[in-house]
Protein backbone atom coordinates (compact mmCIF):
# COMPACT_ATOMS: atom_id res chain seq x y z
CA UNK A 1 0.00 0.00 0.00
CA UNK A 2 1.09 3.18 -1.05
CA UNK A 3 0.56 6.52 1.25
CA UNK A 4 0.21 9.59 0.45
CA UNK A 5 1.29 12.69 2.23
CA UNK A 6 -0.05 16.09 1.70
CA UNK A 7 2.86 18.22 1.65
CA UNK A 8 1.37 21.55 1.15
CA UNK A 9 -1.12 23.74 -0.14
CA UNK A 10 -0.75 26.88 -2.63
CA UNK A 11 -1.22 28.86 -5.43
CA UNK A 12 -0.14 27.60 -9.17
CA UNK A 13 0.43 29.38 -12.41
CA UNK A 14 0.03 27.45 -15.71
CA UNK A 15 0.63 28.76 -19.26
CA UNK A 16 -1.45 27.45 -21.85
CA UNK A 17 -0.39 28.83 -24.88
CA UNK A 18 -0.66 32.91 -24.75
CA UNK A 19 -2.94 32.70 -21.33
CA UNK A 20 -2.18 31.71 -18.02
CA UNK A 21 -4.48 30.00 -15.45
CA UNK A 22 -4.30 30.54 -11.85
CA UNK A 23 -5.07 27.55 -9.56
CA UNK A 24 -5.90 28.40 -6.18
CA UNK A 25 -5.85 26.19 -3.15
CA UNK A 26 -4.46 23.63 -5.18
CA UNK A 27 -2.65 20.28 -3.23
CA UNK A 28 0.66 19.27 -3.29
CA UNK A 29 1.47 15.49 -2.85
CA UNK A 30 5.30 15.01 -3.46
CA UNK A 31 4.63 11.25 -4.41
CA UNK A 32 1.84 11.29 -6.69
CA UNK A 33 2.92 10.60 -10.03
CA UNK A 34 0.17 12.57 -12.02
CA UNK A 35 -1.19 15.99 -11.53
CA UNK A 36 -4.99 15.91 -11.17
CA UNK A 37 -7.17 19.03 -11.60
CA UNK A 38 -10.51 18.65 -11.66
CA UNK A 39 -13.20 20.08 -14.16
CA UNK A 40 -15.87 21.12 -12.05
CA UNK A 41 -13.53 22.96 -9.99
CA UNK A 42 -12.59 24.86 -12.64
CA UNK A 43 -15.40 25.92 -13.87
CA UNK A 44 -16.74 26.97 -10.26
CA UNK A 45 -13.77 29.10 -9.99
CA UNK A 46 -12.99 30.49 -12.61
CA UNK A 47 -14.26 31.67 -16.63
CA UNK A 48 -12.17 28.40 -17.64
CA UNK A 49 -14.99 26.02 -19.21
CA UNK A 50 -14.59 22.35 -20.08
CA UNK A 51 -16.54 20.63 -23.23
CA UNK A 52 -16.58 16.51 -23.38
CA UNK A 53 -18.03 16.68 -26.72
CA UNK A 54 -16.18 15.10 -29.80
CA UNK A 55 -13.25 17.42 -29.25
CA UNK A 56 -11.81 17.56 -25.69
CA UNK A 57 -10.56 21.02 -24.28
CA UNK A 58 -10.64 23.78 -22.38
CA UNK A 59 -11.92 27.31 -23.47
CA UNK A 60 -12.19 30.62 -21.88
CA UNK A 61 -15.80 30.98 -21.02
CA UNK A 62 -15.95 34.87 -21.08
CA UNK A 63 -14.94 35.21 -25.35
CA UNK A 64 -14.99 31.45 -26.70
CA UNK A 65 -11.71 31.16 -27.03
CA UNK A 66 -10.00 27.77 -26.88
CA UNK A 67 -7.27 27.42 -24.77
CA UNK A 68 -5.90 23.57 -24.88
CA UNK A 69 -7.08 20.56 -26.46
CA UNK A 70 -7.18 17.04 -24.14
CA UNK A 71 -6.14 13.92 -25.36
CA UNK A 72 -8.20 11.72 -24.71
CA UNK A 73 -6.45 8.14 -25.73
CA UNK A 74 -6.17 7.27 -22.42
CA UNK A 75 -10.27 7.09 -21.70
CA UNK A 76 -9.76 10.50 -19.42
CA UNK A 77 -9.05 14.01 -20.47
CA UNK A 78 -5.04 15.13 -20.36
CA UNK A 79 -3.54 18.35 -21.03
CA UNK A 80 -0.09 18.46 -21.78
CA UNK A 81 1.93 21.24 -20.25
CA UNK A 82 5.48 22.26 -21.32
Amino acid sequence: MVMLILKKIGRVRIALGTHEIVLEKVIYIPNLRFNIVSTERLKEDSYIRYSNFILHYLYDGAIGEILVKTNNLLGIPVITVD
